[in-house]
């Protein structure tokens, strides 16, 4: 199997997720020399680019049953916005 061949069998693997430096250590752990500069040389020949998907976050939770603060620096200032639009 050729070395563009292993690549491309690889990244598919990893769901397009390894980049030239994973997909380097497999080969060289089969003894194949080659250096990791050529494998992403292939892999951009081959229009491989590895694609992490961030995961959503949810940062904040409204419906906690803490006590909400009072505004106690300009309590009507909530009020006279609303009059104003």
């Amino acid at each position: 199997m050729g070395l563009k061949a292993r690549a491309k069998q690889l990244f598919e693997q990893s769901h397009q997720i390894y980049g030239s430096y994973l997909i380097h250590k497999k080969p060289e752990r089969e003894r194949l020399p080659y250096s990791r500069s050529y494998i992403a040389l292939l892999m951009k020949e081959m229009g491989f680019r590895s694609v992490l998907k961030k995961k959503f976050v949810v940062t904040t939770d409204s419906k906690h049953v803490y006590p909400v603060a009072e505004n106690i620096l300009n309590p009507d200032h909530a009020l006279e916005l609303r009059n104003e639009g």
